[in-house]
Formats: structure tokens, sequence, C-alpha cells
């Protein structure tokens, strides 16, 4: 698990929002809080489509980021900034390349959390069983900070 504070908080809500960096990566949920709170947990609820031959499950637990994206941006666009904003964002392991195992880890998470006018991003692992093999989780952390460099996200590690 690593902790990065974000610098320039500016470029990763239009990276976030605006620009389709983000958009492969799975919605867990995710909390705004502006005059009201918005909470939406980003599980599929497939019953929804029953009935509607032209859905097609993908199988997927979660929606995709691009898909709430845009709904997201309606709830926090405005002149004023949210008092605080959490997203818990996920990636399937095998849709990355690892050099570690991964045949424990059911997903790599990315929380997204502003309050305060501070913006951290806290990469993390779940596994499905146990493992002191911490390798990949490490292989994630550096993926992470590759991924924010690459696309001009200026951070400090913390």
């Amino acid at each position: 698990m690593t902790l990065f504070r974000i610098t320039d908080i500016k470029s990763l809500m239009k990276a976030l929002f605006t620009d389709e960096l983000f958009d492969t990566f799975f919605l867990n949920s995710a909390v705004i809080k502006m005059y009201t709170t918005t909470t939406i947990d980003g599980h599929i609820n497939e019953a929804f489509f029953r009935g509607d031959e032209s859905f097609v499950p993908t199988g997927a637990e979660y929606v995709l980021w691009k898909e709430l994206r845009p709904f997201c941006l309606n709830i926090i666009k405005g002149r004023r900034t949210p008092l605080s904003l959490k997203l818990v964002l996920s990636r399937d392991p095998a849709s990355l390349s690892f050099e570690s195992d991964i045949s424990g880890i059911s997903a790599l998470h990315l929380k997204v959390l502003y309050e305060e006018n501070v913006c951290t991003l806290t990469t993390g692992v779940n596994y499905r069983v146990f493992s002191g093999d911490r390798a990949a989780e490490q292989e994630w952390d550096a993926m992470t900070e590759k991924f924010l460099t690459e696309n001009g996200l200026k951070f400090d590690p913390l």
C-alpha cells in the first residue's frame, strides 16, 4: 500500500472527470459531499435489465468508471468545490502485465480522497487467500506511480 499526495489537484480532477484516463477502472464506490451527500454503490444490478434483450452481461461485478463519470461530473460541476470526494476504483489484475504471481489476488484498488483542499491516492490489493508474499502489491504500487508520472499527474509519495 502506497499513499500519494497529489500536488496538482486540478490536473487530477480533470483527468478523472473530463478525460478518459481512468475509464478502464471499475467504480466500486463513490461518496461526493456537496450541499447534500451522494453515495454510489458501483455494483451492477443485472435485475434492472431483465427483459431488455439489448443488455449483454459482461460478467463484471462493478460498473466501469467511464459509465458513471458523466453522472459524477454533473454532480460536482459548478462554482463550488465539493466538501469532500471519495472514489474507490479498481482494476482486474488479469488486465495488467504482472511479473509476480497474481493468482491469489481478486482486485487492485486505487482510492481517491479529496477533503480540506488535500487530495491523496492510496493503492491497495484484495487477496482471495492469505499470502505473505507482497511482491504483487509492491508491483501494483510501482505501476501506479509510473501511471501517474507518465500521465503528468504531480504527486509526493508519502
